[in-house]
């Protein structure tokens, strides 16, 4: 696909923009990562300080229990009142102290450093199992002090005597609240969590909101697992418990029996990055500013000095390839490269004018014999109008064509009957009159009113056409001409066409127009007088078959004895021509015929008809001339088939023994033929006064003896097929 030069010069434009934004979005990119990189390596020096700095507590705690157990006789002590006295002086004097207590080895606290709390058991805390099975201090797993009921730190380390076998144990609670307050105190980034998290996921402090928080179990989340994972050191990033993601930092803080003690730090991600990204974008943003407005003079000067003219002349060109040569560039021919251009173009369109006149007109001589050839084979009058629509549109290269004709109700409208091209609902919408008013002064209008040819080469600036701009110009109409329907009664409508250019046809190529309109009409009056003869035709042909149904309703008023014979012999006449494949129209023939093919006994006397006994040999030769009196009947009358040289030939036999002329084989007509074996069948198979039925068996028995010799073999099966089978019953 070729682009245009604006889209070039655009596309140029775009890849360089594009490659100086990606050289900026790199270098700035690497100076975000390196920020990043730094601020993340901060949070873990600070991480890792902070860990340092409160190593001080389990310091603390480790020194208390070491001092304490050094006590001589601990054991002994602890059961005197003193003992209590001493460990609440040594409680109430260091508020990172929850409780201190010494029980014996079956876990019963036998001295409580807070006063008026019933005694307990101890045996089934961790950390007091862990502490009698070692012989260094134990740092257990967080608990809530059954004295204060406060959420503590336990250091326990079993009293043992000079043998070495415990004989109790000494626990100290550091208080976690205390810690949660120096942790907070420290020096770590701004807006950051910071906190305690135990091997098993339990969090033991937490600042800020450490009551809704502490004691959560995080095992399950992806920091905890990155934390193990990591072996308590580094980094990643992740949601914490409140949802909010954050890149967390981590540090080891202590060692316990049930395993590492950890200190996080969380910094909320968009707070991390916030700095870093403002300073991105602004310098992106700068950039892109910058470029914009470079892009912005570049397109339009380029639009000024070349793009617009080129797109003149390219705009010039296209209405000039769709067939409007009554163009010009309108741009200067001056000595430059644009100008030069110009003046060669607007020459061109010059000198190709008068071309395409002759161009115009070939094609509307060309569209004037094809609806011409379409006039002569036209066998209905929509089909006629609708083609004719339809070539104008194919051919003449028009946008849309239609025939409206001119009704007589009080508002004069114009009834479309034909059309083709685009139209999308446009003569639906628009209401067309042939009156002197608003909607009946268009074209078409116009056209039917004065019998004359009218053009409109502009839809848009034509104030008489303000009822349909808006549709026609949707539609893409720019011009239309209506072209008036003479017929000799009078004027029967318009032909109105539609074109996609504001150019009016040349006077000859007018000319064409009109004429082709004046054939159209021609060819609507010759259908509409051919139709009119069809009915006549059809008319007289009724009257015909009425008479040949007079003629059979005589002939059986003067001889009952056959009343009804001719008509069921019509009908199985009919079935046996259709059986054998013939046309309706010669089936229609063969039952008329068969309906009269007695009708010569009407010269024959009513004695010889009706004689009930054995006729004699003149009786029957007189009764055989009823076939030639039936021709002389029947002969002058026009018929569409040959009706009486079938009544003359139906008692013709292929072996020549028939009568009248003794014709055989080919020599007869195949109409004759079936009318000879319906006769047949008929006479032998209907009652008569003077001997009752045979039946259809023994008529068919005759056929099958005598087939190929008298009657016609494949006239015969068919016959029996409609018999045997059931297709065909005689009329009641």
């Amino acid at each position: 696909m070729s682009l245009s030069l604006r889209a070039r010069m655009l596309l140029l434009l775009a890849l360089t923009f594009t490659v100086l934004l990606g050289i900026l979005f790199y270098s700035t990119w690497s100076e975000y990562r390196d920020n990043l990189e730094r601020s993340v390596a901060d949070m873990e020096g600070s991480v890792e300080r902070i860990a340092r700095e409160q190593d001080g507590v389990i310091q603390y705690g480790r020194q208390l229990v070491t001092i304490l157990t050094q006590t001589h006789d601990l054991p002994i002590f602890a059961k005197t009142p003193r003992c209590e006295q001493f460990l609440s002086q040594v409680l109430n004097q260091d508020p990172r102290l929850v409780n201190i207590t010494i029980s014996t080895v079956d876990g019963n606290v036998v001295c409580n450093a807070v006063h008026g709390t019933p005694r307990f058991n101890l045996a089934d805390r961790p950390h007091f199992q862990q502490a009698l099975q070692s012989r260094q201090l134990v740092i257990g797993q967080a608990v809530t002090s059954r004295s204060t009921g406060k959420w503590s730190l336990p250091f326990a380390m079993a009293i043992r005597d000079h043998a070495g076998t415990p004989q109790g144990v000494l626990v100290v609670l550091v208080n976690l609240a205390w810690i949660n307050q120096e942790l907070a105190k420290t020096n770590y980034p701004k807006g950051a969590v910071i906190g305690l998290v135990d091997q098993g996921g339990t969090i033991l402090t937490r600042h800020p909101d450490p009551e809704k928080l502490v004691g959560t179990n995080i095992a399950q989340a992806q920091i905890f697992h990155t934390l193990l994972a990591q072996g308590g050191i580094g980094s990643t990033e992740g949601k914490g418990v409140d949802g909010i993601s954050r890149l967390y930092a981590f540090a080891h803080f202590a060692e316990t029996a049930s395993g590492p003690i950890y200190l996080w730090i969380g910094l909320p991600t968009d707070q991390l990055q916030r700095g870093v990204e403002r300073k991105f974008a602004w310098t992106l943003g700068a950039a892109i500013i910058l470029l914009l407005l470079a892009f912005a003079v570049v397109w339009f000067e380029g639009e000024r000095l070349l793009l617009r003219p080129i797109s003149a002349i390219v705009h010039a060109a296209r209405r000039l390839g769709r067939g409007e040569h009554n163009v010009s560039t309108g741009l200067p021919h001056n000595d430059d490269e644009l100008g030069q251009l110009a003046r060669t173009f607007d020459e061109m369109a010059v000198a190709l004018l008068s071309k395409n006149e002759i161009l115009r007109l070939n094609r509307a001589l060309r569209l004037l014999t094809n609806c011409n050839k379409t006039l002569i084979h036209a066998s209905s009058e929509a089909q006629l109008l609708q083609d004719v629509c339809r070539l104008i549109v194919e051919e003449g290269n028009y946008r849309m064509a239609w025939v409206g004709f001119a009704e007589q109700d009080k508002d004069k409208s114009v009834r479309p009957v034909a059309q083709h091209g685009y139209d999308d609902g446009y003569l639906e919408t628009v209401r067309i009159s042939w009156a002197d008013t608003e909607r009946g002064r268009g074209p078409t209008g116009t056209a039917i009113r004065t019998g004359e040819a009218q053009i409109n080469q502009d839809f848009e600036h034509t104030p008489l056409l303000a009822p349909w701009r808006a549709d026609a110009l949707k539609r893409g109409y720019q011009s239309s001409m209506a072209l008036p329907l003479k017929i000799p009664s009078g004027i029967l409508g318009a032909l109105t066409i539609y074109g996609t250019e504001r150019e009016a046809p040349s006077t000859q190529e007018m000319q064409l127009l009109q004429e082709l309109a004046d054939d159209l009409a021609f060819g609507v009056a010759t259908l509409r007088a051919r139709m009119a003869h069809d009915v006549s035709a059809e008319q007289l042909q009724r009257s015909m078959e009425s008479t040949i149904q007079a003629f059979a309703t005589a002939l059986e008023m003067r001889d009952p004895y056959t009343a009804g014979h001719q008509r069921h012999v019509a009908a199985l006449a009919m079935a046996i021509a259709r059986e054998l494949g013939l046309t309706e129209d010669e089936a229609h023939g063969i039952r008329l015929a068969a309906t009269v093919h007695d009708i010569g006994k009407i010269k024959v006397p009513a004695e010889v008809l009706v004689k009930p006994g054995r006729l004699t040999d003149l009786e029957y030769r007189l009764i055989q001339t009823h076939v030639e009196a039936g021709h002389e009947i029947l002969k002058g009358i026009d018929f569409p088939w040959p009706i009486a040289d079938i009544v003359l030939q139906h008692h013709e036999r292929l072996d020549g023994s028939g009568y009248p002329a003794g014709l055989k084989g080919d020599e007869i007509m195949l109409a004759a033929k079936i009318m000879a074996v319906a006769d047949t069948v008929e006479a032998m198979a209907a009652h008569r006064p003077y001997r009752p039925s045979l039946g259809t068996d023994t008529a068919l028995e005759e056929l099958r003896r005598n087939q190929g010799k008298l009657y016609e073999p494949a006239v015969v099966d068919a016959c029996e097929r409609l018999l045997r089978e059931g297709r065909f019953q005689f009329p009641t």
